[in-house]
């Protein structure tokens, strides 16, 4: 909607005159909205909207002056448009002067100015002008044209005043009524916005009551689980510690050899499918064990140790060259998770030994530097092996994923170790990766950060290592003190860490604690009258009532 409408009233029929005014028109329609909105504020867009304006005035005034003096208008005439077009000039340069001095132009200030001139001065000055060059053009000299045409009436008519004045109201009333609709409108779209907001808010206190309820149910579940996986875990394993003890008899019996052949094949594969139970077990239990684990002080050398010495003592049967290497600058005594970073390391070099077939194994832990009293350790498990396919490394810390799926497959298991073993380093905010070349080797790496341990604390036993104990079938157990070593004073003669390793074993119910008591005299004899019963329980395959009186016994030291 425009401010002010081009008319028949603010014609002169005189072209040239015509087509500048009617460009003063669509500069004040183009000019209004912003003017009227910014009515007491410093107009911002003021300074392009002056410079028009002063290109206006002199191109106009130039054109009405040249028309004057080449039609011969009579000179009163002329000099009222010199004066008239001097004062727009002087206005004009006052609101240029005042903008560029920082005082602002406002808006309603320039609307007014160009409003009045539109109206009084094309309505009035410039009509009176045209009535004199039209008269000219007829044939009447300048005095008879300035009476005739009255030359001196300088002010618009009653009727076109009128209507001028009612075309503005009208427009701005239009305008008033667009408003006051658009308002209306926004209203109804703010109450519409109001009510989608209500409702999604709603929306989402359902979700949200949806996912705590899931929440809890699935904290339920996973509880559920977890009883679960305890009554299967002793369920599955007492069977198998049976089958493993009952073959492990068959194989001291005086069997013929084709007997005896099937009793290690019993004895093999009854500990493969307890490896397979165990890891499946393990597995679970990691997924859903992802708070914070105690931490203990522990020699990073030790454990290394602990935790790939026996691994590597099978990869040295096969053939291999085996090396472990702690670099000089990792810290004596560090802070963290033993049981699961011994898991992993573990996990690793078994998965080193069992892929690599000739060359040999190493095992390193190296310092990475870190600000502030943090420690970044990388331990490395290289070996000489098959090597992994690209296209296969992405998806190897994948449960249940297995480098070899072929039905007739050489290497066994069922794809848990490694996704285990970054399940765990995630715990322990680590991460585990590799790199491999086929055919040339592979390269499994695990970064983990670690606190340097205060000063004068003592490292804690490190949990038995099931790597470390002899893997064979386990037998009918029958054990007394050797007569060479007396029951008292043998105390000394035992490490503590046979007493842990023993004790866990038991709670894993595991039938090696039979080879531990067999294979230790020492130990045997610091028992001493818990032996016996020890031993029958064990025997029995009874590994919870051999825990309580190992237990019982460590009680009473």
């Amino acid at each position: 909607m425009s401010f002010i409408q081009w008319n028949d009233d603010l014609v002169t029929g005189i072209a040239v005159v015509d087509q500048q005014h009617q460009g003063l028109v669509e500069l004040l329609n183009e000019a209004a909205p912003t003017l009227a909105r910014l009515s007491s504020a410093t107009l911002e867009d003021a300074a392009p909207l002056l410079d028009r304006l002063v290109d206006y005035a002199a191109m106009h005034f130039k054109t009405e002056e040249d028309l004057m003096a080449t039609q011969g208008v009579d000179s009163r005439v002329q000099a009222h448009h010199r004066e008239t077009h001097a004062g727009f000039v002087d206005q004009v340069m006052a609101m240029v002067g005042d903008f560029k001095a920082g005082r602002g132009v406002s808006g309603d200030r320039l609307l007014s100015f160009l409003a009045s001139w539109l109206i009084f001065h094309i309505l009035g000055e410039d009509q009176a002008m045209a009535r004199q060059v039209h008269a000219l053009e007829k044939g009447s000299d300048a005095e008879t044209a300035y009476t005739a045409a009255r030359g001196g009436d300088l002010a618009p008519s009653t009727g076109a005043l009128s209507r001028a004045l009612l075309t503005v109201y009208t427009n701005v009333s239009q305008q008033n009524r667009e408003l006051a609709d658009l308002n209306g409108e926004l209203a109804r779209h703010r109450d519409h916005l109001e009510d989608m907001v209500q409702e999604r808010t709603a929306q989402l206190e359902k979700l949200a009551g949806e996912l705590r309820l899931a929440r809890d149910e699935a904290l339920v579940a996973s509880q559920a689980k977890t009883r679960f996986l305890a009554a299967v875990s002793h369920e599955l394993r007492t069977p198998m510690n049976a089958i493993l003890g009952f073959s492990g008899l068959l194989q001291e019996r005086e069997l013929t050899p084709e007997l005896q052949a099937l009793a290690q094949k019993i004895g093999r594969a009854g500990n493969h499918l307890l490896e397979l139970i165990n890891d499946i077990l393990d597995y679970a239990r990691a997924g859903e064990d992802g708070q914070a684990m105690p931490l203990a002080p522990f020699r990073p050398a030790d454990l290394v140790t602990q935790a790939c010495a026996g691994v590597l003592e099978q990869g040295r049967k096969k053939g291999l060259r085996t090396h472990i290497e702690v670099a000089p600058d990792v810290p004596q005594v560090l802070l963290g998770d033993v049981q699961r970073l011994g898991r992993i390391l573990r996990q690793l070099a078994e998965n080193a030994v069992k892929f690599t077939q000739k060359g040999g194994v190493r095992v390193r832990a190296v310092a990475r530097k870190t600000p502030g009293d943090q420690h970044r350790l990388r331990f490395l498990v290289q070996d000489t092996g098959i090597g992994i396919p690209p296209e296969r490394q992405a998806s190897l810390f994948d449960a249940f994923n297995q480098l070899d799926s072929r039905m007739d497959r050489h290497y066994e298991g069922v794809g848990l170790g490694l996704a285990m073993s970054r399940t765990l380093a995630h715990h322990m905010g680590g991460e585990l990766g590799l790199e491999s070349t086929p055919g040339k080797g592979s390269l499994f790496w695990l970064d983990l950060p670690l606190v340097e341990a205060p000063a004068g604390a003592t490292p804690a036993p490190l949990p038995a290592s099931p790597s470390t104990v002899a893997t064979a079938p386990a037998r009918h157990v029958s054990i007394s003190p050797p007569a060479s070593s007396p029951r008292t004073g043998t105390k000394g003669q035992a490490t503590p860490a046979a007493l842990d390793q023993l004790e866990a074993l038991l709670a894993s119910a595991d039938t090696r604690a039979a080879g531990v008591l067999e294979n230790s005299p020492e130990l045997a004899a610091l028992l001493g009258d818990a032996l016996p019963d020890m031993a029958e329980h064990i025997a029995a395959f009874d590994f919870e009532q051999a825990l309580v009186t190992l237990k019982t016994w460590r009680k009473k030291q």
